[in-house]
């Protein structure tokens, strides 16, 4: 299931709007062929709720391409084919496994670097509104709220001072709680354009490191370049493990 937020953040009501049959059947057909995330011995997820059966978990897309016909900026090195060249689906970030890119069958519109001169902080993704996004690691969800910038977003605390952020949803997860767990490959919401301000559909995605204890909270945070050359590349299949 997925909700709706209509600005504000869930926290503060408890009260989504379930989207309608329409949406849902976009998440079920971007979804269709995806290979689900086994997880050993069916192991819980630190801070998992032992009464919830385990959420549904999808496989990372093992390519990714830069968006035909965009202007991309800050783009990696891409192959003839428009495909980014080298490309590992997980980085190694202090020890954890996260996905590069958190949502199927998407391909790069913006890259991480200096976009009319300020530092974008994160990677943006185009895909179809309503397009499943999947939490990148295992982890415990921070924050979940409505921001004038980032819209509907999620962050996603996944130990050792690492975090990921998911900005502009269309809609939150239904199982998605601020303080509950989440599972690598689980849906946390869908593809959108929330935001005060007329933007594009799209995903902005940011991993961020350092003490989330300071006044600024999240956004004191140090962002990472996920393709940059000093984060361990992972084969997809380490995702298996569950870490």
């Amino acid at each position: 299931m997925i909700r709706a937020i209509r600005g504000g953040a869930i926290g503060q009501n408890g009260r989504g709007v379930v989207l309608g049959l329409g949406l849902l059947g976009l998440v079920l057909l971007a979804l269709t062929g995806c290979t689900t995330i086994p997880e050993p011995e069916n192991m819980p997820v630190p801070g998992e709720n032992p009464e919830r059966p385990p959420p549904e978990t999808h496989r990372f897309a093992d390519t990714l391409s830069i968006c035909s016909g965009m202007t991309v900026s800050n783009a990696p090195r891409v192959e003839i084919s428009g495909k980014i060249a080298d490309f590992t689906p997980l980085i190694a970030i202090s020890g954890l496994r996260l996905a590069v890119a958190p949502v199927p069958g998407a391909c790069l519109s913006s890259g991480y670097g200096l976009r009319d001169g300020r530092l974008h902080k994160g990677l943006d993704y185009w895909a179809a509104l309503g397009t499943p996004i999947l939490a990148a690691g295992n982890g415990i969800v921070a924050e979940m709220t409505y921001r004038a910038d980032y819209g509907n977003m999620i962050l996603i605390d996944h130990g050792h001072g690492v975090y990921t952020r998911y900005a502009h949803l269309s809609a939150f997860g239904d199982d998605v709680e601020p303080g509950e767990a989440v599972r690598a490959g689980q849906v946390v919401g869908l593809m959108g354009n929330t935001s005060d301000q007329a933007i594009p559909v799209h995903l902005h995605y940011e991993i961020l490191t350092g003490s989330y204890r300071t006044p600024k909270g999240s956004f004191g945070l140090t962002p990472v370049d996920p393709f940059g050359s000093n984060n361990g590349a992972i084969n997809n299949d380490a995702v298996n493990n569950g870490d």
